[in-house]
């Protein structure tokens, strides 16, 4: 027996593989003899001989020797487990986000705590699931669970570019009374950037395999939540803290602190 089999099959002789063959096979197998290993005689079919280390528990380990015809190898050698470890199911993170806003940089920088951002009316205002900020999902926060009302989604088709902004547009600021200078027109250009900010709630790590099963009517039990407490983020980082506040019928966000390092 090759040694790169019997490491193969070293796992599954007793129990669990003892039956996973018989249910290949479609018969009963049984240990017709078990004694000390010797020299096969010359009468004897050829046999494939399996050296195994077996343990129960913290108990000491013993060492035994099965002989099995040659025929079941190949059986064997499709049940045995890789010899080669993959990584396991990779974990994705989870985020439970209410609402968002654009603003501009000038806008972000003047941000302190007291100040407020507007998402909306409490109508407008969703919960969703950000998984690896490329996908989303609709969910309802109930208490200590989240409910999906659908699945996931690219996350522009849940908050797309027109998300409400701080920012607006003076018509006397279309025109300039004289061309800008490369630097200035430069300048100009990245005060037009718009930065995304999210409020997040929670997040929650799930394996691969759990996310693709995730649809409407999934439910994720993640227990209580400070229920308006939330952290302000900037494309995935963290840059503050805040709390839900209702402004008559609109919902806001009202800056607690500002994270700087």
């Amino acid at each position: 027996m090759e040694a790169l089999s019997a490491l193969l099959l070293l796992e599954m002789l007793l129990d669990q593989g003892l039956t996973a063959l018989e249910a290949a096979t479609g018969a009963p197998i049984r240990f017709t003899r078990i004694e000390p290993a010797q020299q096969a005689l010359p009468h004897m079919p050829a046999l494939g001989e399996i050296g195994f280390e077996a343990r129960f528990g913290n108990s000491d380990s013993f060492c035994g020797l099965v002989r099995l015809p040659l025929a079941l190898m190949p059986v064997l050698h499709r049940l045995a487990p890789p010899l080669v470890r993959r990584f396991p199911d990779p974990p994705v993170m989870l985020s439970l986000r209410v609402g968002s806003v654009l603003v501009s940089p000038a806008e972000l920088m003047a941000l302190g705590p007291g100040f407020g951002l507007v998402l909306g009316t409490a109508a407008q205002v969703r919960h969703v699931i950000v998984a690896g900020e490329v996908l989303g999902a609709v969910v309802r926060h109930d208490g200590s669970r989240i409910v999906f009302e659908g699945g996931f989604v690219p996350l522009a088709r849940i908050w797309p570019a027109d998300w409400n902004s701080m920012t607006e547009t003076h018509p006397s600021s279309a025109t300039s009374p004289r061309p800008a200078t490369p630097v200035e027109a430069e300048a100009s250009a990245i005060e037009q950037l718009q930065i995304p900010l999210t409020f997040e709630l929670a997040r929650m790590p799930v394996s691969l395999a759990e996310l693709r099963t995730i649809g409407e009517g999934h439910v994720i039990d993640i227990g209580a939540l400070t229920e308006r407490s939330v952290s302000i983020m900037a494309n995935g980082r963290r840059i503050g803290e805040g709390e839900l506040v209702d402004l008559g019928s609109s919902v806001a966000i009202r800056v607690t602190r500002i994270i700087t390092a």
